[in-house]
């Protein structure tokens, strides 16, 4: 075989492969949007995702406008930007010192 038919089987099986994947993509892509088009339909709504789940009780909300984590009340400083929280929001253990 010469250089060039094996370079034009080369190019044509990446061709091949390309159009499998982007066909199975798309089958993917059109049974979800038929399944969220029933769940529709039939009115069976589900919570998104993306909405943040409520809060538990013991947690603190860093007071950074930009940042508005939600911590742990045990946290000392913010998980998202590391910025140490109030001490008055923080519960704190004491040590027993004897």
């Amino acid at each position: 075989m010469s250089e060039a038919l094996v370079g034009i089987l080369i190019f044509m099986a990446v061709i091949a492969i390309t159009t499998v994947v982007f066909w199975a993509w798309l089958f993917v892509v059109l049974v979800r949007l038929a399944v969220r088009g029933m769940k529709w339909t039939l009115g069976l709504f589900f919570p998104d995702p993306a909405s943040p789940p409520p809060l538990p009780d013991a947690t603190v909300v860093c007071t950074r406008s930009r940042c508005r984590a939600i911590n742990p009340a045990t946290a000392r400083f913010c998980r998202r930007c590391g910025r140490e929280l109030l001490q008055s929001q923080v519960s704190r253990r004491q040590a027993a010192l004897w």
